[in-house]
């Protein structure tokens, strides 16, 4: 994308459609004496109102703000500078290219453009609840687990996979009271129950609704009720323990950062991103021994993905590992998980390729 002819102090809004869209930019540099495309930063906004997944990649200093409108949104970025504020209604992880690289830094350089005033009528919003509760007793349920999605592709019923499934909206996990609620425009939601609280069984169908939120009811919302059973056995529980430890010489390394996945979407590897992606269960530091562990896990499969090395290491090739299976026959000796660093400087091309292999 090349910028030409643009009158002085004008603003520039670049609109980006799509749900899966990747930037890849290797113009903008540190110095605005030397670099032209700097003189835009402060009045260009990139603007991504749908998309669900953005890769922001390069080997430049990104100019101008972001506006990531959608909900459900998941921003990788992987540049060495952003120059400009970065506005996100979803998920945002920063990091570092596979082959390596430097800088990797925000400078939240202010918007000061004009946008134009859209005006006219506001679209009716009203708020589409779901109520989680015990089947025998009623009480309210706390930490279910559900999703909510608009009608969008015509077809009746929920579609959530295919080439043109509904449109998630929001997530939610009930609390106390047990009820999920989210403020919308007028239409067809559906909630959808992707865990159940721990003790109960997933309802099946776990799909609820549709609910119908018009211009009429809109002011008092719509609200539909979901109940669980309990299971007739407590779910067994397991723990990952993992050690970190030097590639050539077997030390235990400490300052390590990872992230536990639960396998949710029946799809193999692990997938953090998209419409349905994994469920993140927590993350931790590796220390003095180099180890951490996650414990209290839900019977299942699980992914350890590395988000920040030791100092003087660099991040694997391929930062996530597993499977790791956990299950009732090693939910007592727990099961360990043990991941090696190489050390020295970021590096690139065949050369880094080889060392991270």
């Amino acid at each position: 994308m090349i910028f030409a002819g643009i009158p002085d102090d004008a603003t520039v809004l670049v609109n980006v459609i799509g749900t899966d869209r990747v930037l890849n930019t290797y113009s903008g540099g540190i110095s605005d004496d030397t670099d032209p495309l700097n003189a835009y930063r402060e009045r260009l906004l990139w603007n991504f109102p749908d998309a669900t997944t953005v890769g922001l990649r390069g080997t430049g200093q990104f100019q101008g703000s972001f506006l990531m409108g959608e909900q459900s949104s998941m921003t990788n970025v992987q540049l060495p500078g952003i120059n400009g504020r970065f506005f996100t209604t979803g998920s945002l992880t920063h990091t570092s290219s596979a082959t390596g690289g430097g800088g990797q830094e925000f400078h939240a350089y202010p918007f000061d453009g004009d946008l134009p005033d859209c005006g006219g009528p506001q679209p009716t919003t009203g708020e589409v609840r779901v109520l989680k509760t015990d089947t025998d007793t009623g009480a309210p349920l706390a930490g279910a687990d559900f999703e909510l999605w608009r009608e969008t592709n015509g077809t009746p019923g929920l579609q959530t996979r295919g080439t043109e499934p509904d449109t998630r909206v929001s997530t939610c996990t009930t609390p106390a009271d047990g009820i999920c609620a989210a403020t919308t425009t007028t239409g067809t939601y559906y909630w959808r129950e992707t865990a159940a609280p721990d003790g109960y069984e997933l309802p099946d169908p776990n799909v609820f609704g549709p609910l119908v939120l018009s211009e009429e009811n809109a002011g008092t919302g719509v609200r539909t009720e979901a109940q669980n059973t309990t299971t007739s056995e407590p779910p067994g529980t397991g723990r990952i323990d993992l050690v970190k430890k030097d590639r050539k010489n077997g030390e235990p390394l400490a300052g390590a950062v990872f992230e536990l996945w639960r396998e949710s979407n029946d799809t193999p590897g692990l997938q953090t991103g998209g419409t349905e992606p994994d469920t993140r269960v927590d993350d931790c530091s590796t220390d003095e021994k180099g180890g951490c562990s996650f414990d209290d896990l839900l019977l299942g499969e699980y992914y350890l993905r590395e988000t920040a090395v030791p100092e003087g290491y660099v991040l694997p090739a391929n930062p996530v590992s597993g499977p790791y299976e956990v299950t009732a026959a090693n939910s007592t000796t727990g099961v360990t998980a043990t991941i090696e660093n190489t050390r020295g400087e970021p590096c690139k091309g065949k050369t880094c390729e080889a060392r991270n292999a």
